[in-house]
Parts: structure tokens; sequence; C-alpha cells
């Protein structure tokens, strides 16, 4: 009985683990789709992708915390890319020599 109850507590942490890390997948996935679509209008920022990697071995490594942190910094990046692009689109002609 006493074998069964620590069989049952292993079990419970290595699936509450298992959960923990999958916890930032969303946010990752979020991320990713942001950088593609930075990278459609050519304005996708050079370490986006980097911080996305370093979100994605974080939860492989259970670093939950790290990892949503990695993740909505790499959103944060593809946003700014997004409103760069924008902005470059309706002030091309400030460039324009005179």
């Amino acid at each position: 009985m006493k074998s069964l109850k620590y069989c049952l507590i292993i079990v419970s942490m290595f699936s509450a683990s298992i959960c923990v890390a999958g916890a930032a997948e969303p946010l990752i996935e979020k991320a990713e789709v942001a950088r593609l679509k930075a990278a459609e209008v050519g304005f996708e920022w050079s370490t986006t992708s980097i911080l996305i990697a370093e979100a994605k071995q974080a939860a492989e490594d259970g670093n939950n915390e790290l990892a949503e942190k990695l993740a909505n910094a790499a959103i944060k990046q593809a946003e700014n890319g997004l409103k760069q692009a924008a902005f470059s689109a309706a002030h091309w002609q400030d460039s324009e020599p005179r």
C-alpha cells in the first residue's frame, strides 16, 4: 500500500510538470504568428526569432515563467515591427529627396 502511495505521488508530480511546461505554448505560438506577420511585410526584427527559440527552450526545460517572459517580448517586438511597417508605408515620401 505504501509503494502504491509513492507511485501515485510520483505520477501526479510528473503530470503536473508536463501541464506547467505546456502553459507557455499558446504564447509561443502567438509570438510565432506575429513574427510571421511582421516578416510578410518585411519588418521582422532580427532578435524576434531568437527570443522565440529561447522561449521554446525554457518551456522544454520547465521554466514556464521565463518562457512566458521571452514569448511576450517576442510578441512585443513583432507588434512593433508591424507598427514600423505601417509608419513606413504612411511616411515613405518623407525619405524622398526634394
